[in-house]
C-alpha cells in the first residue's frame, strides 16, 4: 500500500488534490505537513483543519516550536545568535506579540513544573487532527526535554489562553 503526504499546500489546493485522487482512483494523501504552531496558523487553522479532520488525514506540523522561539531561549534585550535558524525568527517573533506569547507560556509552564517548549508542543498535540508535531533538536538533552510534552495535559482554560495569546 502506498502512503502519501503533502507539505505546504494551501487548504484549497489540498482539497483539490484529494478530489482529483478520488475522481481518478489515485492514491490519496494520508498526511499533511503544515507550518503550524502557536504563532503560525494560517496553513492549518480553519479550512485546513476542517479538511484534515473530515478526511481523517494525519497532521504532522513542522516548526512546532517556531524555530526554537517557543522554548523561551530568546528573550527581550538579548542578542539573537547569528545562525540561519535564529535569523528567521527576528522579524516574525521578536515583537510584542512574541513576548506576550512567551509570558503566557511561562505562566502555564510554571503551573505544571514544565518548560515553555513542552507547553508549546502540548498545545500543538492537543489540536484537532494533529498526530505528532515536528520539532528540531540539536542534542539528546533537547529530545529528552521535548518528550516531557507527551505527559503534559493542558486544561481547557490553559489551552484557550495559549490559543488567544498566539493570535
Amino acid at each position: 500500500m502506498d502512503y502519501l503526504a503533502a507539505s505546504n499546500y494551501t487548504p484549497g489546493r489540498f482539497a483539490e488534490a484529494l478530489a482529483v485522487a478520488e475522481d481518478h482512483d489515485l492514491t490519496r494523501f494520508q498526511g499533511f505537513q503544515p507550518h503550524f504552531n502557536l504563532l503560525e496558523r494560517a496553513e492549518y487553522q480553519g479550512d485546513g483543519e476542517e479538511i484534515c479532520v473530515r478526511e481523517h488525514i494525519g497532521v504532522t506540523p513542522y516548526f512546532a516550536l517556531a524555530r526554537g522561539f517557543l522554548t523561551g531561549k530568546y528573550r527581550p534585550g538579548q542578542d539573537v545568535p547569528a545562525t540561519p535558524r535564529a535569523g528567521g525568527i527576528s522579524q516574525a517573533y521578536l515583537n510584542d506579540r512574541g513576548w506576550g506569547m512567551l509570558a503566557v507560556l511561562d505562566e502555564v509552564a510554571a503551573a505544571h513544573g514544565a518548560t515553555p517548549g513542552q507547553v508549546a508542543l502540548a498545545w500543538v498535540m492537543r489540536y484537532p487532527g494533529v498526530v505528532g508535531p515536528i520539532a528540531s533538536a540539536t542534542s539528546t538533552g533537547h529530545v529528552a526535554e521535548m518528550m516531557g510534552a507527551i505527559a503534559l495535559e493542558l486544561t481547557d482554560e490553559e489551552f484557550a489562553r495559549l490559543d488567544t495569546a498566539g493570535r
